[in-house]
């Protein structure tokens, strides 16, 4: 399934706390996870990862991507 969309995003906070705060936006919308980088609604499944920058503790990629069933 190839993705519609995808975004990448440079946020001022660490990995863990983007991971958590991504994960509690989504689960808010109503989105189910699957795993912990992988939820669906509906027909619509984003997966995303969280990654420090160049080593960074606070400068992280989000990269999110959704595709539809």
């Amino acid at each position: 399934m190839a993705p519609h969309w995808s975004v990448l995003l440079v946020l001022a906070e660490g990995a863990a706390q983007v991971d958590r705060s991504t994960t509690a936006f989504y689960v808010s919308h109503g989105f189910s996870f699957d795993r912990p980088d992988a939820a669906h609604k509906d027909r619509y499944r984003i997966t995303f990862i969280a990654e420090n920058r160049d080593h960074s503790a606070t400068a992280t990629n989000l990269t999110i991507a959704l595709t539809k069933n």
